[in-house]
């Protein structure tokens, strides 16, 4: 069994990119006629209803919340004699959202539902091509998927195969993946060849990304993991213990908790695996077709007074 002690490395230095993570929603709030709506309260929420965050309207009908973490979230506007309204959204790493909140006016008699939507085939605010998912969407998806990062990328990143002892090929070139932690970007490789690699059950979101990168990623060629990583302060003092089973000696076991003391945010992860269907990880004395591998995770989240947010991962 080989422990992925870079994790130590990385984690450390990933610290130093949390303000980096983290980006701002604004927007403004308006009625039926299109004049501002002052005074309105505005409420961001995780959509498993853990960390509110809370902002009013000025005159003009704006409103903006900063140092927001990337993840799921359910923004509430609600003002007198008007009906609130909610609205989900998926707040990409360091992306800005704009958003424009319409509120129909209270009324005694008169009653109706109203539902507005709008499908986009191309997002007009993302520049390159990516596909991004939440902790949510990650936990929707079957197991085996979320195992590893190279199970993550093989089964949904397009142009992405499996290569020999666990390397990732995109577009046919190995060592293409890079990998962007907390803003942190990592030159080396991280793909798990002799190691349990990095557990995408530790990510809040993730973003996929294939092509047109932005000047923030550099001179990448092959595709880039864009990462955050949950906080232990959405948790509230929970966890989760999984464990699942298969033939030919396929064994999972994780856990993890988190919380928050203070201003002090906790989240701790640990996960053992064997494989006997092909040797995952590979060993470098391959003396067996078996692969087995442990890995484990520490962050914690120090929020201060003025919204600024310290991160060791």
């Amino acid at each position: 069994m080989r422990c992925s002690y870079w994790g130590v490395a990385f984690l450390l230095l990933s610290s130093c990119g949390s303000a980096f993570a983290q980006t701002i929603v604004d927007g403004s709030v308006y009625d039926n006629s299109g004049r501002p709506v002052a005074n309105a309260s505005v409420s961001l929420e995780r959509q498993d209803g853990a960390a509110i965050l809370t902002a009013s309207t000025d005159t003009d009908g704006k409103f903006r919340i900063a140092a927001m973490e990337a993840g799921a979230w359910r923004l509430r506007v609600q003002a007198a004699a008007y009906y609130p309204s909610t609205y989900d959204f998926v707040l990409r790493s360091r992306q800005p959202v704009s958003l424009n909140i319409g509120l129909q006016k209270e009324e005694t008699v008169r009653q109706s539902v109203e539902v507005s939507a709008r499908y986009l085939t191309v997002d007009p605010e993302k520049t390159g091509s990516s596909y991004t998912f939440s902790r949510q969407d990650l936990e929707r998806l079957p197991d085996p998927m979320v195992e590893t990062t190279n199970d993550l990328v093989n089964n949904l990143m397009p142009g992405a195969s499996d290569s020999h002892d666990n390397f990732l090929a995109v577009r046919g070139t190995e060592f293409s993946l890079h990998e962007f932690i907390n803003g942190v970007s990592f030159l080396d490789n991280t793909q798990p060849q002799f190691s349990a690699g990095v557990s995408p059950q530790i990510f809040e979101t993730v973003d996929l990304m294939t092509g047109g990168f932005t000047p923030e990623f550099g001179n990448r060629f092959g595709g880039v993991l864009d990462i955050t990583t949950r906080s232990g302060a959405d948790l509230a003092g929970h966890g989760d213990l999984n464990f699942r089973a298969a033939t030919l000696d396929n064994y999972d076991l994780n856990a993890d908790y988190g919380g928050q003391a203070g201003r002090l945010g906790y989240y701790f992860f640990a996960d053992g695996f064997t494989s006997g269907r092909y040797l995952d990880p590979p060993e470098p004395q391959e003396l067996f077709d078996f692969g087995k591998g442990s890995r484990a995770t520490a962050q914690f989240d120090w929020h201060a007074a003025n919204q600024d947010a310290f991160k060791l991962l």
